[in-house]
């Protein structure tokens, strides 16, 4: 939900820009999420339970109430969202290369050890 507050909040300035330029036509603003949670929370469907999450949810209608345009939510399923899946991937790679270099870091450490030890052991 936080990313959908960021997201509003980062594009409200360039859908004030468009909605100007388009004077005569009604402006519909769809805000997709592969959250079904979420987008049924933002509609109205579900509960908020959580006491943070209630307050970002507040956050975000207060934005949206603001806009003078048609909000629609739309859940878009996670194996057509591209860009989550690109993100996800990326962060995969972070992890991975993280893991690589600790894994290094101790292995060369522990070999140059070894090296040294057996080196002063075979003088």
């Amino acid at each position: 939900m936080l990313a959908i507050y960021f997201a509003i909040v980062k594009n409200q300035r360039q859908i004030s820009m468009l909605a100007s330029s388009q004077r005569k036509k009604q402006i519909v603003v769809n805000i997709r999420s592969d959250s079904k949670t979420c987008i049924e929370q933002l509609q109205g469907i579900s509960k908020v339970r959580d006491a943070v999450l209630q307050r970002i949810c507040m956050s975000i209608r207060k934005l949206l109430d603001r806009m003078p345009y048609m909000i629609i939510f739309n859940y878009l399923e996670r194996e057509r969202n591209h860009a989550g899946l690109l993100l996800e991937r990326r962060r995969r790679k972070e992890i991975e290369e993280d893991l690589m270099h600790r894994y290094q870091k101790q292995y060369y450490s522990v070999s140059e050890f070894m090296m040294n030890h057996f080196s002063l052991a075979t003088a």
